[in-house]
């Protein structure tokens, strides 16, 4: 992770070698939940350590961990939704660009004529310029960002939690030597 200054994440490696207003937008995250409910969270302050309440910290990390471990759930079902909405989407545009062309070929039968059949090249073309369906696909690519920011999360509190155990442990011996 880098050198602590001052037992702060705040104050160390981040504000040393990271902008601060990109560490303002990238230790961020924000989690839809339920189609209406947001979660807002800044990670550096559950990364953090200090070293004077360790004992504490180390009680403290499942609740933690559990909370972040929920938020990676639910994280993953808003991309399953979204993904599943898009490929439903795609189905239902695809019917209709089909519907509208057999009824077109059909008026054109009547009087005498023909069209060509469409291409699937051509059906992508036109499913691809539909606004709702690319509004999906941003959402689902902005989902899948958080996703990857709450899974670092969990993983760097894992780290946490293993760096918490040592360090409460060597705290331990260091208070009985006294």
């Amino acid at each position: 992770m880098g050198t602590f200054e001052n037992g702060s994440l705040e104050n160390g490696w981040y504000k040393s070698n990271i902008p601060t207003e990109v560490v303002n937008y990238l230790c961020k995250v924000s989690i839809k939940i339920n189609d209406d409910k947001v979660v807002n969270r800044d990670f550096l302050a559950d990364l953090d350590i200090d070293y004077e309440l360790i004992e504490q910290a180390l009680l403290e990390m499942p609740s933690v961990f559990s909370f972040w471990m929920m938020l990676l759930s639910e994280s993953e079902a808003n991309i399953n939704l979204l993904d599943r909405k898009i490929k439903f989407n795609r189905a239902r545009i695809h019917i209709a660009i089909l519907d509208a062309h057999d009824k077109k070929q059909e008026e054109l039968r009547k009087q005498g004529l023909t069209i060509e059949r469409m291409t699937q090249g051509t059906i992508k073309e036109i499913i691809e310029t539909d606004e709702d369906l690319n509004r999906l696909e941003v959402r689902l690519i902005l989902a899948r960002k958080a996703h990857v920011k709450v899974r670092a999360v969990v993983d760097a509190l894992r780290m946490k939690s293993d760096n918490l155990r040592s360090l409460a442990g060597f705290k331990r011996q260091e208070k009985q030597s006294h």
